[in-house]
C-alpha cells in the first residue's frame, strides 16, 4: 500500500496523532504491539510530549490501550472483538440513520448524492486502486457513511459512530492486507442503500444498513471463522516479545506465512 498523504492539521499533536493512527490502521504497527514513547519519538521524529499526547488521544479512539505503569500497546484484534464491534455499529448507526431520515433536509439528501458519486468513482478505477488500503478510498467511504446519518442531530452519536467506523476499517484493512478479504468491484450495495434512505423508507433503510454493516461478518461466517481467527492471530504481535526493541512493523510487500503457499486469490473472502 502506498503511503497516504497526511491531511493538513492545525497542531503538532494532531499531525502526530494522525500519523500514528494511520500506522495502526494500516497494520504497519501490529495489533498488540507495545508502544514505548522513546521508540516512537525516535521512529517518527517527534519529541516525547506530542507522542504522549497522541497516544492518549488514540486511547479515546479505541486504537491504543494504557497498560498501567508499563506504557501503551496497540489494541489487539480477535474474531470476538470484531463481532462485538459490529454489534455496536449496528446499535449506533441504525439509530442515527432513523433520526436522519426523520429530520433530514434537502441539504442532507444532496450530501448523500454527492458522497455516493465520489465513492462510485473509485469503483470505476482499475481494480488495484479501488480495493481496501487506499487512503483516498477510505476517506470517500467514511464520508458516504457519515452523510447518511449527518442529520441525526446528535454530535455524540456522530462521534461514537466515527470511532467505531475507524475500528471496523482497521479489521477490514488488516484482513485485506494479509490476504483474507477482497472488496467487490462494484458499488451496488452503497447505491441500493442510498436509494432506500433517500426514499425515506425508515424500516427498509435501517434493514439495509444493518445488512451492509454486517457484510464482513456475514462473509467470514459463510467462509471459515476459525481460519479468520487464526489469520488475526498471525498479525498479532506476540505478548512479551521484543521488549525495548523497535516498534514492530510489517515490511511493505511482506506476506504472512500460509499453510498452503499456493493459495489462490479466490480463497479470500469477498464482501
Amino acid at each position: 500500500m502506498s503511503k497516504p498523504t497526511t491531511p493538513v492539521l492545525s497542531t503538532l499533536s494532531e499531525r502526530v496523532t494522525e500519523e500514528l493512527r494511520l500506522a495502526i490502521l494500516s497494520g504497519s504497527i501490529l495489533p498488540g504491539a507495545k508502544l514505548r514513547v522513546e521508540d516512537l519519538s525516535r521512529q517518527f521524529g517527534y519529541s516525547a510530549t506530542p507522542i504522549r499526547e497522541s497516544l492518549n488521544r488514540l486511547i479515546a479512539g479505541g486504537m491504543v490501550q494504557a497498560i498501567g505503569q508499563r506504557g501503551f500497546r496497540v489494541e489487539p484484534v480477535s474474531y470476538e472483538d470484531l463481532v462485538d464491534l459490529i454489534d455496536m455499529r449496528d446499535f449506533v448507526a441504525v439509530k442515527a440513520l432513523r433520526l436522519s431520515i426523520l429530520h433530514g433536509s434537502d441539504t442532507w439528501a444532496n450530501g448523500i448524492d454527492a458522497t455516493l458519486a465520489r465513492l462510485s468513482r473509485f469503483y470505476r478505477k482499475p481494480v488495484a486502486r479501488s480495493l481496501e488500503g487506499s487512503y483516498e478510498f477510505d476517506l470517500a467511504h467514511k464520508a458516504f457513511h457519515h452523510a447518511l446519518i449527518a442529520a441525526c442531530g446528535s454530535p455524540r452519536l456522530l462521534q461514537i459512530n466515527s470511532v467505531l467506523n475507524d475500528q471496523a476499517y482497521r479489521y477490514r484493512l488488516l484482513l485485506a492486507r494479509f490476504g483474507s478479504l477482497q472488496r467487490r468491484q462494484d458499488n451496488t450495495h452503497h447505491e441500493q442503500l442510498a436509494r432506500v434512505v433517500l426514499a425515506r423508507d425508515i424500516r427498509g433503510a435501517c434493514a439495509k444498513l444493518r445488512e451492509h454493516l454486517r457484510l464482513t461478518l456475514t462473509a467470514i461466517d459463510a467462509a471459515d471463522p476459525v481460519a479468520v481467527q487464526a489469520k488475526l492471530g498471525q498479525v498479532q504481535y506476540p505478548e512479551g516479545a521484543g521488549k525495548g526493541a523497535r516498534i514492530p512493523t510489517r515490511r511493505a510487500g511482506a506476506s504472512v506465512p500460509r499453510k498452503n503457499s499456493k493459495a489462490r486469490q479466490s480463497d479470500a473472502i469477498v464482501l
